[in-house]
């Protein structure tokens, strides 16, 4: 009776010990498991992050270039506005020297007439 009772009681340690070692395997699982569910929220808020982002720089991008373009078209207003002011004094030099040979014209002819 002794050795069967301490068989029984051996067998419910061992039990009670494995029933242990199941609960803290279980409890281990649930650990990673919920490590594994916060790491893929995580790569989904990174990936809608690097979204986010991609789209911010590709904003940046566009006003970048709409930047430039207006850059461009002030020097070009610029250019414009130097090259009209340069034809204007081109005008006025020809206007002058039409003028100094019209002169130059009416003093040979009265130089002659005096002669």
């Amino acid at each position: 009776d002794e050795l069967e009772s301490a068989a029984a009681r051996v067998e419910v340690l061992e039990q009670e010990e494995a029933l242990r070692e199941l609960a803290n395997i279980t409890t281990e699982r649930d650990s990673a498991l919920a490590e594994i569910a916060n790491l893929r929220a995580e790569i989904a808020s990174a990936t809608t992050e690097r979204a986010r982002l991609s789209d911010e720089l590709e904003s940046a991008a566009a006003r970048v270039e709409v930047l430039e373009q207006e850059e461009a078209l002030r020097e070009l207003a610029n250019i414009t506005t130097e090259r009209d002011s340069a034809l204007a004094e081109i005008a006025n030099l020809r206007a002058e020297i039409a003028s100094a040979t019209t002169e130059r014209a009416r003093l040979s002819d009265e130089l002659e007439s005096a002669a």
